[in-house]
């Protein structure tokens, strides 16, 4: 089991002709012992006890603590968004690649290659594509579009998020009606019943608004007391 710890810089880097501004790093969920390279008296007097000479803890948990004290850094986790099976991302293909979706509050992050983001405020319509239920229909999974206003980071207008699996759809859909994305009323077929009648969904949602979820270090990383951060499961 892993967890993914990406880094967003804020100068990508180059190889050949391509450029990197998300930076992948593959973690596990096992104890980790890290010593601290400062000395003791450094740590009280700069991070004020946030920091132990000695970090134990998950991995990821340490290495996030560790960016978050000593780089100044914000390090965000996973939203509450769950999945039917209670995963934090949904398993999807971008393109010819599969990866897994991660809806936050704020935006979605795509890994792993390629690795995207995509704010919410930079959409300018998402809709739900391949959902209608006509009779004899083959479908397992649908897609989602995404438009944006302007043009991403990586020179895309649109993305397409294809395979997902349909019992996913509710779970999605209520979650970017929340966050008061621009959903398109999706189109049906004559005779056909869209995957929106068949639970009874309206698109009036709720006015929830929250942040991403800064991340919190557990008691066991570096002697702090915040609650644990929640990891999501292999991510291969």
């Amino acid at each position: 089991v892993h967890s993914a710890v990406i880094i967003v810089l804020e100068r990508p880097i180059r190889q050949g002709q391509q450029r990197y501004q998300y930076l992948v790093i593959r973690t596990t969920k096992t104890e980790v012992e890290v010593e601290v390279n400062m000395e003791p008296e450094r740590l009280r007097e700069e991070y004020g006890g946030k920091l132990e000479p000695i970090m134990t803890g998950k991995h990821a948990n340490v290495l996030a603590k560790l960016f978050k004290e000593v780089g100044k850094r914000k390090v965000y986790i996973t939203d509450k968004f769950r999945t039917t099976t209670g995963q934090e991302s949904i398993k999807c293909s971008l393109g010819a690649q599969s990866g897994s979706l991660y809806p936050l509050a704020k935006s979605f992050i795509f890994i792993h290659k390629p690795t995207v983001l995509v704010r919410y405020d930079e959409i300018s319509s998402v809709e739900f594509q391949r959902v209608s239920n006509a009779p004899g229909a083959a479908n397992r999974t649908f897609e989602l579009s995404v438009s944006l206003a302007g043009t991403s980071a990586e020179g895309q207008r649109d993305y397409l998020f294809s395979g997902i699996d349909r019992v996913e759809f509710r779970t999605l859909h209520d979650f970017l009606v929340e966050r008061k994305l621009p959903v398109k009323k999706i189109a049906q077929e004559s005779g056909t019943t869209s995957l929106l009648q068949q639970i009874g969904e309206d698109a009036d949602g709720d006015d929830s608004e929250e942040d991403d979820e800064d991340f919190q270090a557990p008691a066991s990383d570096g002697g702090s007391s915040e609650e644990e951060d929640d990891d999501d499961d292999d991510e291969g």
